[in-house]
């Protein structure tokens, strides 16, 4: 699966989900960084700045992130708030990555499947 990590295809993306849901503003988007499996160590610096200008021109109201590690969760908060972080979290088929709990004002999505 591809994931849209460019800012232009982000901001295409945005765009494309209000006209397709009749929306002026949308209430949160995750940066979906992975498409499974433990986080990785790249910069999100790029296209979290594309979101969080997209937040700034009240396209959306939160940010989230998912399947991030600590490092990219303290980078996302330097550019903008992190509401949301959703990593797999599977106790059953445990791996070696962090599992990223977010700050106290934010709320934590754990996602799983099977082992």
């Amino acid at each position: 699966m591809s994931l849209a990590l460019s800012p232009d295809d982000l901001t295409r993306a945005v765009h494309e989900n209000l006209a397709h849901l009749g929306l002026d503003v949308l209430d949160v988007v995750n940066l979906r960084v992975r498409a499974g499996g433990p986080p990785g160590d790249e910069s999100l610096e790029a296209p979290f700045t594309a979101l969080a200008d997209l937040r700034q021109q009240g396209l959306i109201r939160h940010l989230g992130l998912s399947n991030v590690s600590t490092a990219q969760l303290a980078e996302a908060r330097s550019i903008a708030p992190v509401v949301t972080v959703q990593n797999l979290y599977n106790p059953a088929a445990p791996f070696d990555g962090p599992v990223v709990l977010p700050p106290m004002y934010g709320a934590s999505t754990p996602w799983s499947r099977p082992p």
